[in-house]
C-alpha cells in the first residue's frame, strides 16, 4: 500500500522505518549510587558491572581518558584537577602553573578552559602523557610536596623555582611576594633565598637570583609588586611598604601603601575594588584627605597608569624632589 507523507509517496514498511528513525533514544540506565555525584574511574565502574556502552552515554563527561563525571564537567583548572586527582597514579603531583593556581598564587596569564594541567613525577618514573596534561619529571631531592584538598601539590618554593624559567622578573617578584606574605606565609624569605645557592644548572636560576633581593613580605598585591619594581628599577629610593602614618600629634591617619617618611610622600596603588566598592571608595577619600591635610604628598596610581611607566616615575620623582630628596 502507498501513503502520502509530507508530499512524498512511500511504502508502509518505509514509513515505519522513518518513524523508528526519529523515535527518541531509550533513556539511559541510572548510575549506581556508590558512584555518587563526583568524578569516577571507568575501570571502577566496569568492576561493578557498568558496561562500556553506559560509559559512552552523553550524560557523562570525559575530561580525561579513563575518567568520567556525571553531567557537564567543571572545566576550570581546579575543577579538572578534582577529576584528574581521582585517577592520579601514586607518585604524581600537580606542579608549575597548576600548582600555583591551587595555592592561590598570582600568575600573569588568565585562566582558560584549554589550559593544560601540569603534572610531575620523580625520576625514574616516567612523566604522564595524556591529552590535557603536560608531564614533567624531576629529581627526588629537588621538589617537596604538600597536600591541598587531598591532592599532592608541589610546595610554594618548588613552584617558585619551576616558574622562574617562564616568568619575567617583576612577575617572579610578585610571585615571591605572595609566597612570603601574611601571618601564615607559604614559605619564608630565607627559604626563597636558599634557592639562589642551588646547583646553577636548573633553568631560571639567573632570574631567581635577580628576583630574590627584591621580594618583600609587605607587598599586598601583584600590581603593588610591579609598581615597586618600576620605582626601584628607575633609580628612585625604595619605599617602605604598608606603613602606619600619623600626624604631628601622633594621631593615626591611615596606612600607606608605599611610604617615604623622610620626604612625606605616599604612593597609593588603587585597584578596581577602590572604585567599584562604595565603602572602600569613601574610606579612601577620607584617608587621602587626612594625609594631604597633614602635609603629605599623595601620588595615586591606577592600573592604566602602569602602561606609561616613565610618567609614573616622573610624578614620584617630582614629589620626592619637592619633599627635599636629592638624587
Amino acid at each position: 500500500m502507498w501513503h502520502l507523507d509530507c508530499g512524498v509517496w512511500i511504502t508502509s514498511a518505509a514509513h515505519r522505518c522513518a518513524v523508528d528513525h526519529v523515535r527518541m533514544p531509550r533513556p539511559t540506565s541510572p548510575l549506581p549510587e556508590w558512584l555518587g555525584s563526583g568524578p569516577f574511574r571507568v575501570r571502577d565502574a566496569h568492576a561493578k558491572g557498568v558496561g562500556e556502552e553506559r560509559m559512552r552515554s552523553p550524560d557523562l563527561s570525559a575530561p580525561f581518558r579513563g575518567l568520567r563525571v556525571a553531567g557537564p564537567a567543571d572545566m576550570s583548572v581546579l575543577g579538572r584537577c578534582a577529576v584528574y586527582a581521582e585517577g592520579m597514579p601514586p607518585g604524581q603531583f600537580f606542579s608549575h602553573r597548576t600548582a600555583a593556581r591551587i595555592l592561590g598564587l598570582p600568575l600573569p596569564w588568565p585562566e582558560a578552559e584549554d589550559e593544560p594541567l601540569h603534572v610531575c613525577v620523580y625520576r625514574p618514573d616516567r612523566a604522564p602523557r595524556m591529552a590535557g596534561i603536560v608531564g614533567h619529571d624531576v629529581r627526588v631531592d629537588s621538589i617537596r610536596t604538600l597536600t591541598v584538598n587531598g591532592w599532592f601539590v608541589a610546595d610554594a618554593v618548588g613552584v617558585f623555582r619551576q616558574l622562574s624559567n617562564e616568568l619575567r622578573l617583576h612577575d617572579l617578584v610578585a610571585l615571591g611576594d605572595a609566597i612570603v606574605r601574611g601571618p601564615r606565609p607559604l614559605a619564608s624569605l630565607e627559604q626563597l633565598r636558599a634557592t639562589t645557592s642551588m646547583r646553577p644548572s636548573y633553568r631560571g636560576i639567573a632570574t631567581v637570583r635577580d628576583a630574590v633581593p627584591f621580594i618583600r613580605a609587605g607587598s599586598e598585591s601583584p600590581r603593588e609588586s610591579r609598581l615597586r619594581m618600576i620605582i626601584v628599577g628607575s633609580g628612585l629610593p625604595e619605599p617602605e611598604l604598608n606603613v602606619d602614618v600619623r600626624d604631628a600629634f601622633g594621631r593615626f591617619l591611615g596606612r600607606g601603601d608605599m611610604v617615604y617618611p623622610d620626604w612625606k610622600v605616599l604612593v597609593e596603588y588603587e585597584g578596581d575594588q577602590h572604585r567599584t566598592e562604595q565603602r572602600q571608595y569613601q574610606r579612601d577619600v577620607d584617608r587621602l584627605e587626612g594625609f594631604t591635610a597633614s602635609g603629605w604628598q599623595v601620588i595615586r596610581v591606577l592600573n592604566h597608569h602602569l602602561s606609561d611607566e616613565a610618567a609614573v616615575v616622573r610624578r614620584i620623582r617630582d614629589a620626592l624632589i619637592r619633599g627635599g630628596w636629592r638624587s
